[in-house]
């Protein structure tokens, strides 16, 4: 092992400034820092109810931002058992005290004064900052979250992650015995909260669009090297732009997530013609009020497809669109 890893797990890991936190604007974040002990009779009947339903969201909003940053993560590309240990470590209650208290989102808190004591429980902790996720997720959206999550987790010292990227290409390279043992490759992935202090896992940055990471045209199928002499003739419809390699992936609910994260309104106005046993199917794509894709098929959903199709062209999303 080189001196230059030894040195840097063998002294205390200096934290760097910790990602920025989404800010909550208006009455949410009186919602988030008003404690349940001051609820009163109908305070469920607010816009956003009550804190319980933002922990609700916010908890499965986390395990899916923390999921998907550790299922992108190409060097190891871990397994669903690492995966789900990793995510298990870094949403330790070490690691939701060390958020909490980086954050001072505890000072925050309005509350009964018999109850500030229980504040600095583990459950009270792990409470505030899932309704503080979920309250992103209602204000900004999903992506906001997977954002935020994302660079929260990523280690701050890139000098660092060079230097274990550089020790775990020179012990492949030098020895063909398994690299780390469970234990190393646990502890270069992330090393949970010890003594006030947390280290992130080395993760690659994010792409930053909504769309899935395998859509970086770095990573698109290449092209074979024999082309024919003239073009092919042009395809009577325009390929999916999210699957390249898999034209008749279903593009339906691609295209509603990436409205959902636009937070655009889309709706569908099916028809059909012809005889009961040969139906045709048409499908009108409306998004925000306004037609922006049209489609035909055998079935309502092969017309729904076709009509999304166009609308994502239309609506300028496509990673291929001019």
């Amino acid at each position: 092992m080189s001196n230059a890893l030894k040195r840097c797990r063998s002294q205390p890991y200096v934290k760097s400034r910790i990602a920025d936190i989404p800010q909550l604007r208006g009455d949410i974040v009186l919602q988030v820092f008003t404690h349940k002990s001051l609820d009163f009779p109908g305070s469920s009947q607010k816009a956003f109810g009550n804190n319980a339903r933002l922990a609700e969201l916010g908890q499965q909003a986390l395990e899916l931002a923390v999921t998907d940053t550790l299922f992108h993560l190409k060097h190891p590309l871990l397994d669903v058992e690492e995966i789900a240990r990793h995510r298990d470590g870094l949403l330790a209650d070490d690691s939701i005290e060390h958020w909490v208290n980086s954050y001072d989102l505890r000072q925050k808190v309005r509350c009964l004064p018999e109850v500030v004591p229980l504040l600095d429980t583990a459950e009270e902790r792990r409470f505030l900052f899932n309704s503080y996720v979920g309250a992103v997720c209602v204000q900004d959206g999903a992506q906001a979250v997977q954002n935020w999550i994302a660079q929260l987790i990523r280690p701050d010292c890139s000098e660092r992650e060079k230097t274990v990227e550089a020790e775990l290409e020179g012990s492949r390279a030098s020895s063909p015995t398994p690299p780390p043992s469970k234990r190393m490759k646990s502890e270069l992935l992330y090393v949970t909260v010890s003594q006030g202090r947390i280290q992130a896992p080395v993760v690659p940055p994010r792409f930053s669009s909504a769309l899935p990471q395998f859509l970086n045209s770095s990573t698109a199928q290449p092209l074979p090297e024999s082309r024919p002499s003239s073009p092919p003739p042009q395809p009577t419809h325009q390929p999916n732009p999210l699957t390249p390699a898999r034209p008749n992936t279903q593009f339906l609910p691609m295209f509603n997530q990436a409205a959902m994260q636009r937070r655009v309104k889309v709706a569908y106005e099916t028809s059909s013609t012809g005889p009961a046993h040969a139906l045709t199917w048409h499908a009108r794509c409306i998004v925000n009020d306004i037609l922006k894709g049209q489609g035909d098929g055998v079935s309502k959903q092969l017309a729904k497809e076709a009509a999304a199709r166009q609308a994502y062209y239309a609506m300028g999303w496509a990673p291929n669109a001019s």
